[in-house]
């Protein structure tokens, strides 16, 4: 489903409040945001933040409650590239191969300055639970689990990957959990899922679909190895290196949840729960500067004449992936307790991040080229399971807990870049929670997600070989109010 403008326009502006960057900063890893609801949050908590967690859990919340939840995050990705291959200098008019070795650029070769970017993020969400009997409570949420936020130098060894981008998906989810006995729950929720995308990059026309065929047939005729397959010696040329860009770009899917919490003895919950991945269509303006006389006069004659800006409509598809959740917590006296979760997240549905533009400024009828092209980012991703257990101790108004876990990597070494700076992830998180009266709660957390440094040599076509670094740090608060 595709918003109208001034829908657009504010869908923007929600899920941009919810989750806000400033620039030379990414946020979290491919998709993922580091936290929702409150640092206690789990498929067995019966809070307001369930609605995400496990909606069954809902039905243990017996008075109605408010969650407002806030955080920042710090952030430190450090990506160094290494060139593995040979490319001909920047400014070679030579689109086939072989290279003549007079045509090999030998500083194009071996590792580049590193690239660092730091920044702060803030985030947030909100979540409300309505008992309506003593068996059934109404929940309903607002919360962005999926984002990336990135803002790097535009003229940076990334730039051909990624220069900056924005995707936020926001969802608004009403939900409902019921006690179906003494020792089972049941519960399930439905999400609008709104959906705001940016992006800026330099695209290679060379590594495209876009020209290759209109050069190499009559009345051109010139050879040339360019598309998806181009080999590393005819890319990252200044000709064919064209500022990229899609802006506005807004989307509408729908998603669900259900999930149960079963008690089989007092003092151990066991919950499970499902999200079911929401297919997003995003469409924007894009904008494509072709202003070089290659593309502008020089071969007019012979069809082939783009305007200097090429502006028009774009779609970017992909989806974002499902989960599922395993969770134990058990009491085991003097206040003590344990938990253990167990996630798997379904990121191998994320085959590329498919592009599709339309223009009549693409058109070419001399030379065959109607006015849509297509344009794909391979990702390629793998599923990801995460592992984390938590200890805590619980007393008069207050507890305190640690929770550690490690988490695997989904962006496979082929498509890896700084767009999803992932890999294998170790997570260090102490927390708190505090009651300040008989209606007011506060939980308080410093998670720590620590990327494990990744060094990349079998990056396809050699886009971005290198090594990567990450850390995020993030300060969350989660402010209940029970009524």
């Amino acid at each position: 489903m595709v918003l109208t403008r001034p829908i657009r326009a504010c869908v923007a502006m929600i899920a941009t409040s919810m989750l806000v960057a400033v620039p030379e900063s990414v946020l979290g890893s491919g998709l993922s945001t580091p936290v929702v609801g409150s640092g206690w949050s789990t498929p067995t908590q019966r809070d307001p933040a369930a609605v995400f967690h496990n909606p069954a859990a809902l039905a243990g919340v017996l008075r109605p409650t408010l969650q407002v939840t806030a955080s920042v995050s710090f952030l430190n990705l450090s990506y160094t590239r290494e060139r593995r291959a040979d490319y001909a200098h920047a400014d070679s008019f030579d689109f086939a191969l072989p290279l003549d070795p007079s045509d090999v650029d030998a500083t194009k070769r071996g590792r580049d300055d590193t690239m660092d970017a730091v920044g702060l993020l803030p985030a947030g969400g909100a979540f409300f639970a309505l008992p309506i009997t003593d068996r059934v409570t109404l929940g309903l949420g607002a919360y962005a689990p999926f984002g990336a936020l990135l803002d790097l130098d535009d003229n940076g060894p990334q730039q051909w990957a990624l220069q900056s981008a924005t995707i936020v998906g926001l969802f608004v989810t009403p939900a409902v959990g019921v006690q179906v006995t003494d020792w089972l729950q049941v519960g399930v929720g439905v999400s609008a899922v709104f959906g705001t995308l940016e992006i800026a990059k330099t695209v290679d026309l060379a590594g495209t679909e876009l020209i290759g065929g209109a050069l190499r047939e009559p009345p051109i005729g010139q050879d040339n190895d360019f598309g998806a397959s181009a080999p590393t010696g005819v890319r990252e040329l200044d000709i064919t290196s064209r500022p990229f860009s899609i802006r506005g770009g807004s989307a509408l899917g729908w998603s669900f949840n259900a999930g149960v919490l079963i008690t089989p003895v007092d003092g151990l919950d066991i919950g499970l729960s499902y999200t079911h991945e929401a297919a997003m269509t995003f469409r924007g303006d894009f904008y494509l500067n072709m202003n070089d006389p290659f593309f502008t006069t020089d071969l007019a004659s012979q069809g082939l004449a783009y305007p200097g800006l090429v502006e028009g409509d774009a779609w970017v598809e992909f989806p974002f992936p499902r989960s599922a959740r395993l969770g134990v917590e058990a009491e085991l006296g003097a206040g003590l307790s344990v938990a253990a979760q167990l996630a798997w997240v379904g990121y191998s549905s994320v085959e590329a991040f498919d592009v599709t533009i339309e223009s009549e400024g693409l058109a070419q009828p001399a030379l065959g080229l109607g006015p849509v092209a297509k344009i794909a980012l391979p990702r390629r991703w793998r599923d990801s399971w995460e592992a984390e257990a938590r200890v805590a101790w619980h007393g008069e108004g207050v507890a305190y807990g640690v929770r550690a876990g490690f988490h695997t990597g989904f962006s496979p070494d082929a498509t890896v870049d700084v767009g999803s700076p992932d890999g294998d992830r170790l997570r260090l998180t102490p927390l708190g929670r505090w009651a300040l009266d008989e209606s007011w709660s506060l939980s308080a957390e410093l998670d720590v997600q620590w990327v494990l440094p990744r060094d990349v040599r079998s990056s396809d076509f050699d886009l971005a070989n290198g090594r990567y670094e990450l850390l995020l740090i993030t300060a969350a608060f989660a402010v209940e109010l029970a009524l």
